[in-house]
């Protein structure tokens, strides 16, 4: 949270900027420094209660190939396990 506020006053998000590339790589560092702060969390929940095969693999689409493979496990979980997102 302080890297997003110290971003925040130092490149206000509005008026977008677009044709600023400092205003656009803080943002940039805001966005995957928020990103790398969850995925792991997620990896966690994957780890614990897929096997370790899987596991394993979904993890490291998640790390390597971003959050459209977070979506997928989401979906995966929810189809092929009867609509259920309790953790087991």
């Amino acid at each position: 949270s302080t890297l997003l506020i110290s971003t925040y006053i130092q490149h206000p998000l509005f008026p977008l900027q677009a044709d600023d590339a400092s205003w656009g790589s803080a943002w940039l560092l805001v966005a995957v420094v928020d990103y790398y702060t969850i995925a792991p969390c997620l990896c966690g929940i994957i780890l614990s209660t897929e096997s370790s095969l899987f596991g394993a693999i979904w993890t490291l689409l998640i790390l390597l190939l971003g959050a459209p493979f977070g979506c997928a496990y989401m979906v995966y979980h929810l189809a092929w396990k009867q609509w259920n997102m309790t953790l087991k």
